[in-house]
């Protein structure tokens, strides 16, 4: 592969934080995205980019196959990925299809490709 092409297939970490330097050091946020990205591969869970909204303290994550996850930026990373595997793993052992994954509540809340939400029991 060539080093552009390599470059093309990297995650994107958007935040609208425009006041962000060169020289000063990542924001923490980014490093939590960074973190949750490194937890995923470790899932063989395959991110697409995170949108960082900072007005509403959430990562908006997009998986490669189109899913959104949100989670709240103060979730753990470890946790929130290994939690996001079992429901993958467990929806689609179910045959059905996922479009959005909502961390923000105690329960996670599952949108599948019908519409149909539901509340996951982890």
């Amino acid at each position: 592969m060539t080093g552009e092409k390599e470059i093309e297939d990297l995650p994107v970490i958007k935040i609208s934080k425009s006041d962000l330097s060169s020289s000063q050091k990542a924001d923490w946020r980014i490093i939590k995205a960074l973190s949750f990205l490194i937890y995923c591969q470790k899932q063989s869970i395959l991110i697409d980019r995170i949108l960082i909204d900072e007005n509403k303290s959430l990562f908006h994550i997009f998986l490669a196959d189109g899913v959104e996850v949100i989670a709240p930026q103060t979730g753990n990373a470890s946790i929130l990925a290994a939690s996001l595997q079992i429901i993958i793993s467990r929806f689609r052992i179910e045959g059905k299809i996922i479009t959005k994954v909502d961390f923000q509540f105690d329960k996670p809340i599952v949108v599948l490709s019908n519409g149909e939400e539901l509340s996951s029991n982890l």
